[in-house]
């Protein structure tokens, strides 16, 4: 028996749920936030929101930069740099994450930073053909059926 795949979801109903899951984690992050503030005080948690934004500045420039070169090199070789640029995808995301405050969005991009996740979720995105914007989903075909009537 083969599993059929889960029937589409609505781009109105996405979008909500979209919103009322990013609505949820901003909850739980400011909880985390605050339940740490009266753990360690006010001050250090305000530091360490700084010092992890801080740390996502740099790991976004730097992966920045490799990206840029590693999308270099491919041109100047003439491939595909599907698994470079897919890499450095998901350290731009980490780096987001860790410019985000919260401590939940940190612990996030701490993992996708080390390599084997990094590579799981790359490899995830390379596995991914036919999504995204402009892409034909499997099974449709560009001939469109009908008459010409001449005026």
């Amino acid at each position: 028996m083969t599993a059929s795949a889960p029937p589409p979801v609505a781009p109105g109903r996405r979008a909500r749920l979209v919103l009322a899951g990013l609505l949820a984690l901003m909850l739980v992050e400011l909880a985390v936030v605050v339940a740490l503030g009266r753990e360690i005080g006010v001050g250090w948690t305000i530091l360490a929101l700084v010092a992890t934004s801080l740390v996502g500045a740099v790991v976004l420039r730097s992966a920045g930069a490799r990206a840029f070169g590693a999308l270099r090199a491919a041109v100047l070789e003439r491939r595909a740099a599907d698994g470079e640029v897919a890499e450095a995808a998901v350290v731009v995301l980490a780096g987001v994450l860790l410019l985000l405050p919260g401590f939940l969005s940190d612990l996030v991009a701490i993992v996708l930073v080390m390599p084997p996740a990094r590579g799981i979720v790359a490899r995830r995105l390379r596995l991914r053909p036919g999504r995204g914007p402009g892409r034909r989903r499997p099974g449709h075909d560009d001939v469109v059926r009908g008459e010409v009537l001449d005026p």
